[in-house]
């Protein structure tokens, strides 16, 4: 009985400190998404990321568009947006950073982002958008 209650509370307490345990050993946010809790350290959420390939003059264009929102209950600051194209197995191809739209979001605050990327690689098949390391992460 006693080892079951502790098992219990090791679990909850797993739960529980779910971002305090990642950010302390980073591998272990696959093992939470996996059993349905995942963990997000930024705070920060990617929503609606589309892109649009169009052709400006003599050359490709790709466009990327989406929404970023801020999902804690006080205002934060938005890091850098870091964007990589990749090859068919899933290797990076090419890769580049944009600024935010604005310096900081208030609680739950979504705001649009947008960047172009003139001639991308042809052989380019997938997209990565992801938020480059905040000081306090590094």
């Amino acid at each position: 009985m006693t080892a079951a209650c502790v098992a219990t509370l090791l679990v909850l307490f797993c739960i529980v400190k779910r971002d305090a345990i990642v950010r302390a050993a980073p591998m272990l946010a696959g093992a939470y998404a996996t059993i349905g809790t995942p963990v997000n350290l930024t705070g920060l959420q990617w929503r609606d990321v589309k892109t649009i390939v169009t052709q400006e003059a003599a050359h490709r264009v790709l466009a990327v568009e989406g929404e970023i929102r801020n999902l804690r209950d006080k205002s934060q600051s938005i890091p850098e947006i870091k964007l990589s194209l990749r090859d068919d197995d899933g290797r990076e191809v090419y890769h580049w950073s944009t600024p935010a739209p604005k310096a900081s979001l208030e609680r739950n605050e979504t705001i649009r982002f947008q960047t172009r990327l003139v001639s991308p690689p042809a052989y380019a098949r997938a997209l990565r958008v992801q938020f480059a390391q905040s000081p306090d992460e590094r």
